[in-house]
């Protein structure tokens, strides 16, 4: 990173963790929406009881987190993405909300800004920092999410952090980076297919080691804590399976307009086809893009998915951006992207204050999707060209 954007990031953290001490919790209305079963289910795991039993769910929320419902607000994150509330259960619920939100919102910044780094690499895009800060706070789904109190924002920092420490070369915390993205599975499955490929073909092995390790690590943690936490993730992933929710993508709105349950597994498809790719192109195509498309095809193909999860299309859509400083698109082309995006985002903030269904989210992913294509087919065009014409100079 050049001294601009070191600056940028200090600067960043600077203002966010002077907010920590301006601005006092009880006015921030933080904690009002999925952070309270996140950090109950953290509590209780905290405590070595089961945080997958509802009726300790529900005292404890009732306890601490305001909850006057009688039914309780439950988690099936998987207990490894709970691990990381633990901190937070040392402070009072209001004071753990906001601190969650802040972090959240420092994540987002600096992932956007080391995400851009990473697609405008050493071109002129680069010294253009205002504008992944900009796209990054201005789609509103990163901030639905942060304020809801989600972990698809730590999710995406974790793939970001991949990606700096694979460009780096530090492949152990690279793998740890990668581990740690799976607080949200459903996000990086895909992903995790593409990196395999990558460790094979470039023998890499230390993201494997930090990766294996990280697991490893974290599920003697959970048995250190509370031993039976295996079977009871088991057994209430099975009595309240995700895979019966309504799901915010292609197989969600298939299955809405079907009722036909193999349409929830599109990914079936979709990895056999990344794998093909790969063998393919892998030796030759930018790594990054297959990062790209990989966290498409999973919001895309997921067996279960919520619209929170698009958070992880900053990085396809950074990528896109990063090329219009770059001479990429001609004036027309960059405007209607944009444009597109922008009203994509206000019509999505729209829908999520008019529908109570996730299935309508299907088609963000999928919008997103098309302008990446588009956009990458004229990148090549673009490169093709320039390589022309300097054989022509040459000649």
């Amino acid at each position: 990173m050049k001294i601009r954007q070191y600056m940028s990031v200090g600067l960043l953290i600077v203002l966010l963790a002077s907010l920590f001490f301006l601005i006092p919790a009880f006015d921030t209305g933080a904690g009002q929406g999925d952070f309270r079963a996140y950090w109950s289910a953290s509590y209780l795991l905290a405590h070595g009881e089961n945080m997958y039993d509802g009726g300790l769910m529900l005292r404890t929320q009732r306890a601490y987190a305001g909850v006057t419902l009688d039914t309780p607000l439950i988690t099936l994150s998987p207990p490894w993405s709970v691990l990381i509330f633990i901190p937070l259960t040392l402070l009072p619920f209001a004071k753990a909300a906001w601190t969650w939100e802040l972090i959240n919102t420092l994540l987002l910044g600096v992932s956007a800004i080391l995400l851009w780094q990473n697609s405008a690499g050493k071109s002129a895009a680069s010294k253009y920092i205002w504008i992944p800060l900009l796209a990054a706070y201005a789609f509103s789904i990163n901030l639905t999410a942060i304020a809801d109190g989600q972990t698809t924002v730590f999710g995406l920092a974790m793939i970001v952090a991949f990606l700096t420490f694979e460009e780096s070369r530090h492949d152990l915390l690279a793998g740890i980076a990668i581990a740690a993205a799976l607080v949200k599975p459903q996000m990086v499955f895909i992903t995790l297919v593409v990196i395999a490929l990558y460790i094979l073909q470039t023998r890499r092995w230390r993201m494997a080691v930090g990766f294996g390790g990280t697991i490893a690590a974290t599920a003697l943690i959970l048995w250190v804590i509370r031993p039976p936490w295996l079977q009871e993730y088991l057994a209430s992933a099975t009595t309240m399976s995700p895979f019966a929710w309504e799901s915010s993508n292609l197989g969600g709105i298939l299955f809405l307009l079907t009722g036909w349950t193999g349409v929830r597994f599109l990914s079936i498809i979709a990895i056999p086809l990344v794998v093909l790719a790969w063998k393919r192109r892998g030796r030759e195509q930018n790594f990054r893009i297959f990062i790209d498309v990989s966290l498409l095809l999973a919001l895309i193909t997921a067996p279960y998915g919520f619209s929170y999860d698009q958070t992880s299309l900053l990085a396809p859509i950074l990528t896109v951006l990063a090329m219009i400083p770059a001479g990429i698109f001609r004036t027309w082309e960059w405007l209607a992207i944009v444009g597109v995006l922008v009203v994509a985002d206000v019509y999505s903030y729209y829908q999520r204050m008019n529908t109570s269904s996730e299935v309508y989210f299907f088609w963000v992913p999928l919008l997103v999707g098309a302008i990446y294509v588009y956009s990458t087919v004229r990148a090549n065009q673009k490169s093709r060209l320039v390589a022309r014409s300097d054989a022509g100079m040459k000649a």
